[in-house]
């Protein structure tokens, strides 16, 4: 009977509705809630269900026969390169963190030098060598930029114009007017109303009054004033025990311990007192103590030509510790083998020394243990290279006590 009733059904439909339409999921869901549900109701829903029903009208074939959604060949290509972009990133990210912890290990394993490293055991303290690039700022070795090195010379009467050198000319009189001269490859200016005038290895003094008899001669109330607007340029090669060994541009006359920083400083095992000069056929032993110190500012040279600058290997050493203005290793002159505590002690900026101060002399013994043996304040003695003075500071025990003499 129930076939006989489906037969029927689907008679009707395909005679009274050539396009027939098949009821979405959510539309039979609806009629079946709207009233009792019927076989060809139940049928529908168990094809739907099944996956066997389809729309047979052919215009709505293409629409209800659809194939799932896939994104179209531009938009994979986006999202490949999206998510290769995001992978590359975390890559980099994880490589950048990665090497950067191998940095920090390998400057960690690297950080102390030799002669550093043999202090340390032997002061348990870590020092750092007296005018090296480590405490080159507290020694008063310049850190500045490059820009600002070119701004940078010492300009004394006994400066001598080159090419290269920029003059700043002021003209004042009948006629005044200021310009710059370039002194050119045959050390000649050329000023605009005027024949050129000679001034490679003249002082400016001597450029200025050349200047002023010449305008005197239409002019006898002409006054005119010559500066150096900038300084030439000089190559200096530089070799050695430095951070950066190679070929810079400096000004003319800037100072030795200036021309240091920008090649990366004095290495630890490089010496601070056997730096040599080469300039216009001479040879020049530096010791820059002397300057650092204060012992004699004036030693340290100017680079006044082409030069070449050797900082050597680093020579006997000996080292403070302790409750001292600069503990530091400190290098010993040219040849020098021994100390006397009290020239130690200029090194160290020792200048206050309270009562109850230790001092003890350390030393490796044959067996490369360190050994202490103390030292009576005021008392002059011997240090050998190698050796460390320790100072320890010794607070007074009874900081709370208050004792009271006399008639009370």
């Amino acid at each position: 009977m129930m076939t006989l009733v489906r037969s029927f059904i689907i008679l009707v439909l395909f005679a009274t509705n050539s396009a027939s339409q098949t009821l979405s999921l959510e539309q039979l869901v609806q009629q079946q809630s709207q009233g009792p549900v019927s076989g060809s109701d139940l049928q529908s829903l168990e094809n739907m269900l099944s996956g066997q029903d389809f729309d047979i009208n052919t215009e709505n074939a293409e629409r209800t026969a659809k194939e799932p959604v896939i994104p179209n060949e531009q938009n994979v290509k986006l999202l490949e390169r999206r998510l290769t972009a995001v992978e590359s990133q975390q890559r980099v990210q994880e490589g950048q963190a990665l090497s950067n912890d191998l940095l920090d290990g390998q400057s960690n394993a690297q950080a102390l030098s030799m002669v550093e490293t043999y202090y340390k055991v032997l002061t348990g303290e870590k020092l750092d060598v007296f005018g090296t690039g480590k405490s080159a700022a507290l020694n008063n070795i310049a850190n500045d930029t490059v820009d600002e090195l070119v701004f940078f010379n010492s300009l004394g009467p006994d400066y001598r114009l080159a090419a290269g050198d920029v003059l700043a000319i002021s003209i004042r009189g009948l006629s005044s007017r200021d310009e710059e001269a370039l002194v050119d490859g045959e050390g000649k200016i050329a000023i605009s109303g005027m024949l050129p005038v000679i001034a490679a290895g003249r002082s400016i003094a001597d450029v200025q009054s050349d200047i002023k008899q010449i305008l005197e001669v239409d002019d006898a109330s002409a006054n005119v004033y010559v500066s150096l607007a900038a300084a030439r340029l000089v190559s200096v090669q530089v070799t050695g025990a430095v951070g950066q060994p190679g070929m810079i541009a400096v000004p003319a006359y800037t100072p030795v311990s200036r021309i240091l920083p920008f090649v990366g400083d004095i290495l630890p095992q490089g010496s601070v007192r056997n730096i040599t000069l080469f300039q216009n056929g001479n040879r020049q032993i530096v010791d820059l103590y002397q300057s650092l110190l204060g012992l004699d500012a004036g030693v340290d040279p100017m680079v006044v030509n082409n030069a070449r600058l050797h900082v050597g290997d680093q020579g006997g050493t000996v080292a403070v510790a302790g409750f001292v203005g600069r503990p530091a290793i400190f290098e010993l002159a040219a040849g020098q083998t021994e100390i006397s505590t009290q020239e130690l002690f200029r090194f160290a900026n020792i200048r206050l020394m309270a009562p109850g101060t230790k001092l003890d002399l350390l030393r490796f013994n044959d067996q490369g243990v360190p050994a202490s043996e103390p030292i009576a304040i005021g008392k002059d003695q011997i240090i050998q290279a190698g050796q460390a003075l320790t100072i320890q500071f010794v607070q007074t025990r009874s900081q709370s006590d208050v004792k009271v003499f006399g008639a009370v």
